[in-house]
């Protein structure tokens, strides 16, 4: 119990630090640790970058990283909201708690 403790206080850590909006991690029954990350990240326009567009997100984060392990899924779907990318990528044990820091 206490380390899965400290390894959401890791987790929550790694998400504060890239500014997260909202983050999910999935610990499934009798599974050995964490299985899968989710992480949201709220985008704000600015002077360098007055017009956020799928384009834009896409081409920041759909790149690959030192801890990226296999290819990059990157999808574009509708949601209710309004259009949404959705990019997968997995990651290295090691380096889930700080993983994609951008």
């Amino acid at each position: 119990m206490q380390e899965r403790a400290s390894e959401l206080a890791s987790l929550a850590m790694g998400s504060r630090a890239r500014q997260a909006w909202y983050g999910l991690a999935y610990f499934p029954a009798g599974a050995p640790g964490l299985v899968a990350l989710s992480t949201w990240l709220r985008l704000v326009p600015d002077p360098d970058y007055p017009e956020i567009t799928l384009d834009l997100v896409q081409g920041m984060y759909a790149t690959d990283s030192a801890d990226t392990v296999g290819e990059l899924e990157t999808s574009r779907t509708e949601l209710p909201s309004g259009p949404a990318v959705r990019i997968r990528a997995k990651q290295s044990k090691a380096a889930i708690p700080l993983a994609r820091g951008r």
